[in-house]
């Protein structure tokens, strides 16, 4: 009796080991609060997060002007002592940079939203008042003409108080960004933090990607792990071909609005350039989204700037689509014109404006790993039927 009792324990043991696991897990996961865990360990991570972006923007850099200084006969046996000067040049560009954007290019853009918003705070309501005035002398038969117009001035009206409630807290929005949003000492540092960890994530960049490739290994069954690889360094070579090419046809770009725009708008010319550049960056779509609020600032202010303005940025997107952007990014991501739009339309659906953004490069790398899988299988299935085919024929020879 207690051996057939011993056998039934042993033989429920794990049943009852794997059911109070479960009861365990699910007393974890409904009474813990995930949200809080995850928000803690990203603000926790948030030096190296910010380390590992910088060290990922800067890394083409670092290779571009290591590639240059190995040209040279004193830096070819010391391969270290370029890299490390490459590191310095670099460092040294975004230091001046950092500098640049901080003392000049920042304090201009505020200055002009203040100036803006304060325009748009007391030009809507005299918009607001010469429309009212002109419903009212437009002489109108019938009742439902009426309610028609009615309804469009209410709405219109509308929309007018909305604006100008949005406006009137424009002038103190960077205050309050600054002092009450956000904590800006805490933020700077973590900035600070993570550019030194970028320094030392590109120092030791090979050793990180072999470990990494090694912890991959392990996780990873052989034929999973050179697919994988193969997609990073796909993915990898596709962002950063895409994101360095229009970044620099971008920045390009903005310059030449900025003195252009010199002559048309002077008051604004850097924030309209600033508008310019950071939409650029959206293939197709962008031109149109900066172009947008930079003609209607203009036309509220002065309606022969705006058709000066429209005219500049349609030569200078014409410029850019058919001279400059082929020039600077060629075919760097290696996808059709229509495969962008879908990238731009489906991700900026899913993601807003930041869905734009990486729209392109996401779609390209998944469209190229996708093709490159149907290419293998097209393959594989015409290995195995000249395989068949082969087969058959020697059977038929011995037949014969």
């Amino acid at each position: 009796m207690i051996e057939a009792i011993k056998k039934s324990i042993q033989k429920y043991s794990g049943l009852l080991i794997v059911i109070l696991i479960g009861l365990v897990l699910y007393r974890v996961i409904t009474t813990t609060n995930f949200n809080f865990i995850f928000a803690s360990a990203v603000s926790v991570m948030k030096p190296f997060i910010i380390g590992l972006i910088i060290a990922y923007i800067l890394n083409p850099i670092v290779s571009f002007f290591e590639d240059k200084f190995l040209r040279f006969k004193a830096f070819k046996a010391r391969p270290k002592a370029a890299k490390s000067l490459s590191m310095l040049t670099t460092y040294l560009l975004l230091a001046a940079l950092i500098y640049f954007v901080v003392i000049s290019i920042i304090p201009e853009i505020v200055s002009s939203i203040q100036k803006i918003s304060t325009y748009l705070f007391n030009y809507i309501p005299k918009l607001e008042a010469a429309f009212n005035k002109a419903v009212e002398n437009i002489d109108i038969s019938g009742s439902a003409a009426e309610e028609i117009i009615d309804s469009i001035a209410n709405t219109i009206n509308s929309i007018f108080d909305t604006i100008l409630n949005s406006v009137k807290y424009v002038p103190n929005l960077m205050s309050t960004v600054l002092t009450g949003t956000f904590n800006v000492a805490g933020w700077i540092l973590n900035v600070i933090i993570g550019i030194i960890i970028s320094l030392y994530m590109l120092l030791d960049k090979k050793n990180l990607i072999e470990f990494c490739k090694k912890v991959f290994f392990i996780i990873l069954p052989k034929k999973y792990f050179d697919s994988f690889r193969a997609f990073i360094q796909r993915a990898n070579l596709t962002f950063e071909k895409f994101f360095l090419s229009k970044a620099v046809d971008s920045i390009i770009i903005a310059i030449i609005f900025f003195f252009g725009c010199c002559f048309i708008n002077p008051d604004y010319a850097l924030l309209f350039a600033c508008v310019i550049g950071i939409t650029n960056m959206i293939p197709y779509f962008g031109p149109f989204i900066g172009a947008v609020p930079v003609v209607v600032l203009c036309l509220l202010q002065d309606p022969y700037s705006a058709i000066w303005m429209t005219i500049f940025v349609i030569v200078l997107q014409q410029f850019d689509g058919y001279i400059l952007g082929p020039r600077v990014m060629g075919d760097s991501i290696g996808i059709k014109p229509m495969g962008v739009i879908f990238a731009i339309l489906v991700g900026g659906a899913l993601f807003g404006f930041v869905g734009m953004f990486f729209g392109v490069p996401v779609y390209a790398v998944i469209s190229k790993t996708i093709t490159n899988y149907v290419d293998k299988r097209i393959r594989e299935k015409e290995a195995e039927a000249e395989a068949g085919k082969n087969i058959r024929e020697e059977k038929a020879d011995e037949q014969s």
